[in-house]
């Protein structure tokens, strides 16, 4: 029995319906469990999954006991986390701000270290409490990922800075958030047709996409329709059934943790 972590985001949920509800030929014996992002990080450090979805910028702490696999990963344009706020301010004044972000291992958080100026303070918070806790005054502003990036009117908050268009900005390639990884224990040919299995899932979801709808709806932390279809319009892309030269390259750069930051009078 193969332990499977992953988000319960609908882009997760979307890839992983048919494999681990027995839809596809290829049906691996699955347990499936869904935590936050920050979660299945600390998990993957720690060894626990057979498969697992990751923040690349783990990626180098588990690759000696686990492989990136070519499929399923979140990694694109116009998708990157974006810090966000109630009152409009300046990049210049970033190191006087507390600012929320989707937990200390994610990719949002590398970015941040490579892309803007420290804050004053850094709160640690699951991607989906951070609009909330704008709101409620708790932080002066805030790094919001996932379904969050479509309710930023919602909630009366302004767009300081899209991390992900400074990013395609400096290095003019995709930005690459996330990606599954699996054990190497597995072996290469059981890892070769999980991989199989999980293009066929996609395929099926792309095929069928109404019979996977209840089950995105169960597990999204947003249920709003229209929500769920723009992060699948967004999310589930060419990248996601195979991470090519591009995305390779893209991934390259920030396992190199090189700096990119703007200028700090830059709104």
């Amino acid at each position: 029995m193969l332990k499977l972590w992953h988000s319960p985001c609908p882009n997760d949920t979307f890839l992983f319906y048919a494999f681990s509800n027995g839809k596809i030929p290829f049906s691996p014996r699955v347990t499936t469990h869904m935590e936050d992002i920050q979660i299945l990080n600390e998990l993957a450090l720690a060894g626990i999954p057979d498969i697992g979805k990751i923040s690349f910028s783990i990626l180098p702490k588990i690759e000696s006991e686990y492989v990136l696999l070519p499929v399923g990963a979140a990694l694109g344009f116009g998708n990157g986390p974006k810090l966000v706020a109630r009152t409009p301010f300046s990049l210049s004044e970033i190191n006087s701000k507390r600012v929320a972000i989707p937990g200390a291992t994610t990719t949002a958080a590398q970015l941040l270290r490579m892309l803007l100026p420290p804050f004053a303070e850094t709160i640690f918070l699951p991607y989906h409490e951070i609009l909330p806790a704008l709101l409620r005054g708790g932080v002066d502003a805030g790094v919001i990922i996932h379904e969050s990036r479509f309710l930023i009117s919602e909630y009366a908050c302004v767009e300081i800075v899209d991390l992900g268009a400074l990013w395609e900005e400096k290095t003019q390639g995709p930005i690459p958030l996330g990606g599954l990884v699996a054990r190497r224990s597995l072996g290469e040919k059981q890892i070769q047709s999980i991989t199989q299995g999980l293009r066929q899932s996609l395929a099926y979801a792309r095929e069928y996409p109404e019979a996977v709808w209840a089950y995105m709806e169960t597990h999204s932390q947003e249920k709003d329709r229209h929500v769920m279809q723009q992060h699948l319009d967004l999310y589930v892309n060419r990248y996601t059934e195979n991470l090519d030269a591009v995305a390779m390259q893209s991934l390259a750069y920030l396992r190199s943790g090189g700096v990119l930051q703007c200028e700090p009078s830059m709104h």
